[in-house]
């Protein structure tokens, strides 16, 4: 049995997320609309929608103005929580390892009294 099924919040790793590009956050032209620029790019995440900027950069050689943004996947079951794609979701979410340190999943989350879970 993996984390997965035995997660209190099936789900909330793909609620909130920075996606990254070999290892580097997903950026935008600030003008762009940044889900519709992802399609672009990777067609295989069209289940993810930006959700909030959360920095602004300008490329002092080029004079753009890029956005990072935190995305959400909308393949979630609304019920269960669990993916809807999962026979053929893309290569970001199968190589994602729960308790993986990176703050998604829930067993990397600090305790209430401020403690490491012990998974």
């Amino acid at each position: 049995m993996s984390l997965c099924d035995r997660c209190p919040a099936p789900g909330a790793c793909c609620q909130v997320m920075n996606l990254e590009r070999n290892g580097s956050p997903y950026a935008f032209w600030d003008h762009d609309d940044a889900t519709a620029e992802l399609h672009k790019l990777t067609p295989s995440l069209h289940s993810f929608q930006a959700i909030e900027r959360i920095r602004t950069f300008k490329d002092d050689e080029s004079d753009a103005t890029y956005s990072w943004w935190l995305w959400s996947c909308n393949a979630l079951d609304k019920t269960t929580g669990r993916c809807t794609r999962w026979a053929t979701r893309p290569d970001l979410c199968a190589s994602y390892e729960p308790a993986s340190g990176d703050g998604l999943c829930v067993f990397s989350q600090p305790l209430e009294n401020g403690e490491e879970s012990q998974l």
